[in-house]
């Protein structure tokens, strides 16, 4: 059976839409009305983190209230595994990564489409620097496209198991976050011979 449960939701294991290196996430549905959403399980991978680590993402989420920031709905717990899992609303579109890659915008978007992913990611970013979040992973598979009744388009951020909450506004990050592909080159390169010289130091003392 590829379906799973939990208490409110049922959601179908042959119907992704889309992965990471620790999640995974399904079509689901309400169990109550049948309303369409969105659920992330962790992998393995994902549930072997410290579990101060796998909480910040349910934290982050719950913190959040904003039109271009996806919704949390629910953190559920699967019947049978009892593993957590994310309840989110779903896109009615996909992402903008989805949209880049029709054949239509071969050439980008227009200019009107792109002024308003950039004035509803910024709107959303505002609002997570108001409450002290960096994303950290921002890229276009991580940005939702809906689409209201009236046909207007609305951009959302999703996927926060990269955010962190900055205790002040002084604290700097040690660790390298991201997708390589999306990260500034030369801080990526600067951690990356960092960790070179760095691991031949430590091989150099056991050798």
């Amino acid at each position: 059976m590829s379906y799973r449960l939990s208490q409110n939701y049922a959601w179908d294991t042959l119907l992704p839409l889309g992965q990471g290196a620790t999640s995974k996430v399904f079509k689901g549905f309400s169990r109550m009305n049948g309303e369409d959403v969105a659920v992330k399980v962790f992998t393995h991978a994902g549930q072997m983190r410290p579990f101060d680590v796998q909480i910040r993402e349910y934290k982050v989420m719950d913190m959040l209230n904003h039109e271009n920031i996806v919704r949390l709905l629910a953190i559920e717990e699967e019947q049978n595994t009892h593993d957590r899992a994310i309840v989110m609303e779903l896109s009615n579109c996909g992402s903008l990564y989805t949209l880049l890659d029709d054949s239509s915008n071969a050439f980008g978007l227009d200019e009107d489409e792109f002024l308003l992913v950039l004035s509803h990611v910024t709107a959303g970013m505002k609002h997570l620097r108001e409450n002290g979040i960096v994303h950290r992973d921002i890229k276009p598979g991580n940005i939702l496209l809906y689409k209201k009744e009236d046909g207007k388009s609305v951009y959302k951020l999703t996927d926060f198991g990269a955010a962190k909450q900055l205790e002040n506004e002084e604290e700097q990050f040690m660790s390298l976050y991201g997708t390589e592909e999306y990260l500034v080159k030369t801080l990526h390169t600067i951690v990356s011979y960092a960790y070179y010289i760095l691991t031949l130091r430590w091989y150099g003392r056991i050798n």
